[in-house]
């Protein structure tokens, strides 16, 4: 429909070096995974509030924060490496999850230095 976006974002976050640099052969116009910086034709994520290893319920706030730290020390430092993603899981979520990231979008938006941007805007080259 019309709100399609191809990006390509590999189930369980794998895919081959060689799909990954032929994406956009095939139509992807951007590949989204976990945890990289954004560089080329990727739009990644960084935050991720779900603790996959443990219970599968929020990561907790050291966690959260040490990722958004970690994000933040990052952001800027190269062309295009400016954005910062959060990882939904909405099946996944549980309450505590969706309590941090209300409060967590919430700041952000309402913060002068953040601004909450759709992916189309990303793949049109906004930092």
């Amino acid at each position: 429909g019309p709100r399609f976006v191809p990006v390509l974002v590999p189930p369980w976050n794998r895919a081959a070096d060689a799909i990954l640099a032929r994406a956009g052969e095939i139509g992807f116009a951007a590949v989204s995974m976990h945890g990289g910086h954004g560089l080329g034709n990727r739009i990644d994520t960084h935050l991720d509030p779900i603790a996959w290893r443990g219970d599968r319920g929020y990561v907790g706030d050291r966690a959260f924060l040490a990722m958004l730290e970690t994000a933040l020390s990052h952001a800027g430092r190269a062309p295009g490496a400016g954005a910062i993603g959060l990882l939904t899981h909405h099946r996944d979520h549980d309450e505590a999850v969706w309590r941090v990231l209300d409060s967590f979008l919430a700041v952000t938006a309402a913060h002068p230095a953040a601004r909450v941007l759709p992916i189309t805007d990303l793949l049109a080259g906004a930092p």
